[in-house]
């Protein structure tokens, strides 16, 4: 009796615990979508062309359509039902239902069925999420294979689990010919524990081997080596903004 009370009272200090993490990233997110939805509103033009990697249920495709109604948009998202749903209410994009990444194939994917927003390549071994894991198939697709060589592409906006250092190895033609700026993702434990891809290695690839800046969403002042990988690191946030020179 004694043994299982303790263990209910550690359980319920976990689920707290848990429950105040998930509050602070719903801070962190709604802070820096608003960012975004700014940036957007300021930088987009009626005809830009823009690429949503990690669609999910639209969220950012929608401002896309908003701030560039004339533009050419692509919805990439691996999950059947989003695939459907963004297929459904949003006629005029052209929808993927495929997963980003730097080969042409098929991969094991990891649908999180409570919090679908965490899914990807790879099994996320967390008490709150693995009890609800169903592993499914998806059609992986280089940007560069995917997307016309002849659209000019202008924005592109990457969320994807850790797998980002992927889609942009995937996306380097369409980097390095149209230099969209690019809204990423890029998280501690997604990035470096399931796919050993640290801060610094982000940092090189989009500023020596892209040729780009990267600010925190709101844009301000762009980030040396040291402090992004700092702010990555202490966990003071996780979205970034990249333009190129």
């Amino acid at each position: 009796m004694h043994i299982t009370s303790k263990f209910l009272k550690f359980e319920s200090l976990f689920k707290r615990l848990s429950k105040r993490l998930y509050d602070r990233e719903r801070i962190i997110n709604n802070r820096d979508y608003k960012n975004l939805c700014r940036y957007l509103s300021n930088n987009l033009q009626k005809t830009s062309n823009c690429i949503d990697v990690g669609c999910n249920q639209g969220k950012i495709l929608s401002q896309f359509l908003k701030f560039a109604p004339n533009g050419t948009h692509f919805a990439i998202e691996p999950l059947p039902d989003f695939a459907k749903m963004i297929k459904a209410e949003y006629p005029s994009v052209k929808t993927y239902q495929v997963a980003a990444s730097d080969t042409d194939g098929e991969s094991d994917f990891f649908h999180i069925t409570n919090r679908p927003s965490y899914s990807g390549f790879k099994f996320r071994d967390d008490d709150l999420l693995r009890r609800n894991i169903e592993n499914i198939k998806v059609r992986t697709v280089k940007l560069d294979t995917l997307i016309p060589q002849n659209i000019r592409i202008d924005f592109i906006k990457i969320d994807v689990e850790g797998a980002e250092f992927k889609v942009l190895n995937g996306a380097r033609s369409i980097i390095k010919k149209w230099h969209p700026t690019i809204a990423f993702e890029h998280i501690i434990y997604t990035s470096r524990t399931l796919y050993n891809i640290r801060a610094e290695t982000i940092f090189e690839l989009l500023t020596e081997d892209f040729d780009y800046y990267i600010f925190h969403m709101d844009g301000s002042v762009p980030l040396t080596k040291n402090e992004f990988i700092n702010f990555v690191e202490s966990v003071l946030g996780w979205n970034f903004i990249a333009r190129p020179h």
